[in-house]
């Protein structure tokens, strides 16, 4: 939803720019995370299995200043690993924000709490299950001739 952007865009405007970066992975991961949960509460399916980086950054209109295109994508996947292995050492204010526990922002995930939703994955596959391995996994089971055209067809484009 857009609670998350607007708490972003709040705070965004009294960021130090070498901040900022922080923020915009902040705003990621707490869509990121927030949709997991909602998975997790609402269907009992583990959530991370279906989590993928889409073409429209899940639904940000406005793309981030430091991750504006498809040439950052590299540095946006390790800033990301890198904010996450290190959320321990995140300061208050720039942790991901806990949209179940409450909708103004208020609340940050602790270290603990970020553990637990992993359900034993490392950061790594975390990070890699967003940005390449969900998204190979869906591509290769719904863009097959068969699954798109029906068994024996033809495609319409060779």
């Amino acid at each position: 939803g857009r609670m998350p952007g607007k708490i972003y865009k709040k705070t965004i405007r009294n960021t130090p720019d070498d901040k900022k970066p922080l923020l915009q992975i902040q705003l990621f991961l707490t869509n990121v995370y927030h949709i997991v949960q909602v998975i997790e509460q609402k269907l009992m399916h583990d959530g991370w299995k279906v989590i993928t980086l889409g073409s429209d950054m899940d639904g940000l209109i406005d793309p981030f200043d430091d991750y504006n295109d498809s040439g950052t994508l590299m540095k946006f996947r390790n800033d990301v690993y890198t904010y996450l292995y290190t959320y321990a050492e995140q300061a208050p204010g720039y942790r991901i924000k806990n949209i179940m526990a409450n909708t103004d922002g208020s609340v940050e995930f602790t270290d603990a709490e970020i553990g637990m939703l992993h359900h034993g994955r490392t950061v790594s596959e975390v990070v890699n299950g967003i940005f390449y391995k969900h998204s190979e996994t869906f591509l290769s089971k719904y863009f097959t001739t068969a699954y798109l055209h029906g068994p024996g067809t033809q495609p319409l484009i060779t």
